[in-house]
């Protein structure tokens, strides 16, 4: 087993560089040996897992499924290492977690500051996840935790795990002192057509929130509002609508993030199906300690605030 797995490790710096000379440098093995290790996977594995090229070589489509393998059993075995290791505690570790827009707008800055005062030597890498690759992120360890909507595509995945936190529902907000709170009825109602009288920014970075607002605005106004300027980052999307007299549709999670000043809802709800937000991670890691911590954490907080 140790040998089969130099021989995959092997195979991973030979890819990495580009060519066996290469590889044959940076781990001090010749290359005849490292030729050995590519055939003796080729020969267990009964695929070729290379192409040479002239300026050297590339994985095969099926070289790369065995390289996302590694990479993530190189992961593990970093974070394994630590643990098993007596001194780990005081060794620098990497909690590598990504996340969509509505959970960057800061829904989970008072989890991660809870976690890094626990554990203080993991540093802990937080970016935006990329659509439509969560899954291949996860499953090769560039990420290890993943923040956003319903993971449709990760529920066969007998590798991962998914932990429901909470749902989002949309809302038109405005800011705290916005001038159609004024004109709000006695009986706490705002006639549909008054936020029709105000310009708009529509939030476009997901497109299911950007569809999903538009329909619920034509089905709840009866026509479309006059659109002033389209925002692809929610961060700036929040920014425009406190300072100015714009309204715009955001998720209810966003809208309690944001302060100085607050959004606030207009009450005039929106008929649209609440979408089911959560976390995504490996398996191997659902009992190392950050990660435990982590879910813990983000369970109790979202069950708090339902």
């Amino acid at each position: 087993m140790l040998d089969h797995m130099t021989h995959l490790f092997r195979l991973q710096v030979i890819v990495a560089e580009g060519s066996l000379r290469k590889a044959s440098e940076k781990l001090n093995v010749t290359q005849p040996a490292l030729s050995r290790s590519v055939a003796h996977l080729e020969t267990h594995y009964g695929k070729p897992l290379l192409e040479r090229h002239a300026r050297g070589v590339k994985p095969t489509p099926y070289g790369e499924r065995i390289l996302n393998v590694v990479q993530r059993m190189n992961r593990y075995w970093a974070i394994a290492q630590q643990e098993l290791d007596t001194e780990w505690q005081d060794a620098n570790v990497r909690l590598r977690i990504g996340a969509g827009p509505t959970w960057q707008s800061g829904a989970l800055t008072r989890i991660l500051l809870e976690l890094q005062e626990v554990f203080p030597n993991v540093l802990i890498e937080f970016c935006a996840i990329r659509d439509g690759n969560v899954i291949s992120d996860l499953a090769n360890g560039r990420l290890d935790v993943a923040f956003g909507g319903a993971f449709a595509d990760a529920a066969t995945n007998q590798n991962l795990i998914i932990q429901f936190l909470t749902g989002i529902e949309l809302q038109i907000v405005a800011r705290e002192s916005h001038p159609a709170f004024g004109r709000i009825a006695l009986g706490g109602e705002l006639p549909e057509d008054i936020a029709l009288d105000y310009p708009w920014v529509t939030y476009s970075e997901l497109e299911i929130l950007k569809d999903t607002a538009t329909y619920a605005l034509a089905e709840r106004l009866g026509r479309p509002p006059q659109i002033r300027m389209t925002c692809d980052r929610i961060a700036s999307t929040v920014a425009l609508v406190q300072q100015s007299n714009c309204l715009t549709v955001l998720p209810d999670l966003a809208v309690s993030q944001a302060l100085s000043p607050a959004l606030v809802p207009l009450p005039i709800k929106l008929k649209s199906a609440t979408l089911p937000l959560g976390m995504l991670f490996r398996k191997e890691l659902a009992e190392w300690p950050p990660v435990k911590f982590l879910t813990q954490r983000c369970v109790e907080t979202f069950d708090n605030t339902n």
